[in-house]
């Protein structure tokens, strides 16, 4: 490692977890060493490969990778951050991964999809059960304790979101049928009830698509008495990318507590979390503060598994 001063450090021993990913050569990350890699440092690996900390971000550092792309380094000499009670394994990645992930960027797994085999989501389909497969990178903020006395205070780390143009009316079409929305995790959740925060914010930049009258009017409705303050909190100013295909990235830090509707959400399956989470204050805002407390203490009473491979609850919305 050469620091700014131009100082050279040999570590044996070091850490960096990458947890965003900007393009083929620069990302943001956490660090085991943050004297030496702060920014201006440079690093240097085997095989001209080199990265040099840039600038210091809302979470961590940005990093800048040359010699070799960030995924191709990451393929060939990092290791997935499996949870800490997983001893690591290179095989057991793929126990750590749901089987239809195809974008490349979430911190995590989102553990509850991981009930759903092939087999199963088969047999869902021929009961004429309808599937769709979203994308939200789970970000650091899912793991981070609430240390907000006042948890209106709390915010939560930005999370990519990927919102593909047929959502909007694939959504409006299925609620004005009457059907039951049910994401699978705490992660779907946050996905879908970004949307209405995210079609404010796309309304005041004037980005909002073409779309036929009766989406328009569900949306506007959707939305109508929304508090402006928790849309520009959960959705803070950021440069939108709208894809040719009309598909947008964007980011969300969307904190579901006690006091937020749940406008798009039905009913829910998810696994059991942990206290001081902010997954545990989404589901005390989702089934009510008591109905949570009756249920874990079941859930113990029995034996069921908590974390990651853990066993997993259906819940419905508390009216």
């Amino acid at each position: 490692i050469r620091r700014k001063s131009g100082r050279e450090v040999f570590l044996e021993q070091g850490e960096i977890f990458v947890y965003a990913i900007q393009s083929k050569q620069q990302f943001e990350c956490l660090v085991s060493d943050s004297k030496n890699f702060r920014p201006g440092a440079e690093i240097f690996f085997a095989e001209g490969i080199k990265m040099k900390s840039l600038a210091f971000t809302e979470q961590g550092l940005l990093f800048e990778i040359e010699g070799i792309t960030i995924f191709d380094f990451l393929e060939k000499i990092g290791e997935m951050p499996l949870p800490p009670y997983i001893h690591y394994k290179k095989e057991k990645e793929a126990w750590y991964q749901t089987f239809f992930a195809e974008e490349i960027g979430s911190a995590a797994a989102p553990t509850a999809s991981l009930h759903f085999a092939p087999e199963l989501l088969k047999q869902l389909e021929e009961k004429k059960v309808g599937l769709q497969f979203l994308c939200l990178h789970v970000g650091l903020g899912t793991f981070k304790p609430v240390f907000e006395e006042e948890i209106n205070k709390q915010k939560l780390h930005l999370e990519p979101l990927i919102l593909e143009k047929s959502i909007w009316k694939l959504i409006a079409d299925a609620k004005q049928a009457g059907k039951i929305f049910l994401p699978v995790g705490t992660t779907m959740i946050r996905y879908l009830e970004s949307l209405p925060y995210l079609w404010c914010f796309l309304k005041e930049k004037k980005l909002i698509p073409a779309l036929d009258q009766m989406t328009v009017d569900y949306r506007e409705k959707l939305t109508k008495e929304l508090d402006p303050a928790l849309v520009k909190d959960f959705l803070p100013e950021q440069e939108v990318q709208i894809l040719e295909n009309g598909t947008f990235l964007v980011q969300t830090r969307l904190f579901i507590r006690p006091g937020i509707p749940f406008l798009l959400t039905d009913e829910l399956i998810t696994n059991f979390h942990l206290p001081k989470s902010s997954l545990m204050m989404l589901i005390s805002a989702f089934m009510g503060r008591k109905n949570l407390l009756n249920c874990y203490q079941e859930a113990i009473k029995k034996g069921y598994q908590f974390y990651s491979f853990g066993d997993g609850m259906r819940v419905r919305k508390q009216v």
